[in-house]
């Protein structure tokens, strides 16, 4: 019974003492706006815009997007000599997409690729011979990608406002800027190359 009770006090003195000693730091997740370009092989292309949420467990990265990319073709009518501009055709892919992938971090930078599966919504609006418009809305389902390449903050330092005016002690929270090249294949595939802008904990501190 005594070497028991011993034993068991050797357990519990260890595992105090060990998280103890266990070093303490943060969880590597942060969200990013994404701006850039996407076109889809000649069916549609034009400005793409969303946004992510991104976590990081060791080198498993996970990552929900959702991106929205439409183009728009105008045209005219003219009412006596005035020609008043008309939009007579809009087509826009909305994509919401789980992907997994792999993040490296160095320093001050990380090159992540992820893919996994999305749903996308591709919606046409456009006028027919006799001037009437027209919508046609469908739905699939796609293989989404992404190629990341981003900078942050090496180290703890104070948020600063506007980049310039210090408002906390050192903290790793912070920005973070970068490119991405991102696509879609499905019924509707699309290749685009954005910018990005985060916040969030980018690396273990």
């Amino acid at each position: 019974m005594r070497i028991l009770l011993v034993l068991i006090s050797v357990i519990l003195f260890s595992s105090c003492y060990s998280q103890d000693t266990i070093k303490k730091t943060n969880p590597v997740l942060f969200g990013e706006i994404i701006l850039g370009y996407g076109g889809s092989f000649g069916e549609f292309g034009g400005f793409a815009y969303g946004g992510s949420g991104n976590i990081q467990y060791e080198k498993h990265f996970f990552t929900i997007r959702h991106i929205e990319n439409p183009q728009f073709q105008y045209g005219a009518v003219a009412i006596g000599l005035i020609g008043i501009p008309i939009v007579k055709s809009k087509f826009k892919n909305t994509e919401l997409a789980l992907l997994y992938g792999r993040r490296y971090v160095k320093n001050g930078r990380s090159l992540s690729f992820s893919g996994g599966i999305s749903k996308n919504e591709f919606e046409a609006k456009f006028r027919d011979e006799n001037d009437q418009s027209l919508k046609v809305v469908a739905d699939h389902y796609g293989f989404a990608y992404e190629l990341n390449v981003k900078w942050f903050k090496a180290k703890k330092k104070p948020y600063r406002i506007y980049a310039i005016i210090p408002v906390t002690k050192p903290t790793s929270f912070g920005r973070s800027f970068g490119f991405k090249l991102t696509g879609n294949i499905s019924e509707h595939s699309y290749l685009g190359v954005a910018m990005t802008y985060g916040f969030g904990w980018h690396k273990e501190y």
